[in-house]
């Protein structure tokens, strides 16, 4: 699948929005001027041993922007974390990477015919 281009950005021109359809993080902190940061999260939910966290939002609501944003920080990408809340944390055991499995439940599930 192919990504759009980067936006050309005109002296005096507002900053580009990120598209309502793209909830990758590395898209929008390299593409889009605007990032509401929301990493402040990240820490607390690392920090937090032994608790689990489970995530319900209505449609919308950054869901998977939250997601992509994790896997980010537990592939330790830190250079898409520079000038957010986080940052300062990054030195931290926690954002040394980790293994990521990522699961699309938004792709149509297959089954495997079985053999008679």
């Amino acid at each position: 699948m192919s990504r759009p281009a980067p936006p050309t950005i005109l002296p005096g021109s507002p900053p580009p929005l990120p598209p309502t359809d793209e909830a990758r993080f590395d898209f929008i902190r390299k593409v889009c001027a605007i990032y509401v940061d929301k990493t402040q999260f990240i820490r607390r939910m690392v920090t937090d041993k032994g608790h689990s966290f489970f995530c319900v939002r209505p449609r919308r609501f950054g869901k998977s922007l939250m997601t992509t944003t994790l896997e980010s920080f537990f592939r330790g990408e830190k250079e898409l974390f520079r000038g957010l809340a986080i940052e300062e944390h990054m030195e931290s055991d926690a954002f040394s990477e980790h293994p990521v499995v990522s699961l699309d439940m938004s792709a149509p599930l297959r089954t495997v015919a079985s053999k008679p």
